[in-house]
């Protein structure tokens, strides 16, 4: 066994919860980002939002 595979087996459950949910708050943000974008009612200004 890997120290890695080791760590992740030592690793408390919830914290393992926590860590899935971050992740699919990112993935679910990412994805409604992008369906924004694709369906044109992206908040985003056309120049990317950069400061003049």
């Amino acid at each position: 066994m890997t120290n890695e595979q080791q760590a992740q087996a030592e690793m408390p459950i919830w914290l393992v919860i926590v860590l899935a949910l971050g992740g699919a708050n990112v993935a679910i943000g990412l994805y409604e980002r992008w369906a924004a974008k694709r369906l044109g009612v992206c908040e985003v200004p056309p120049d990317g939002g950069q400061p003049r």
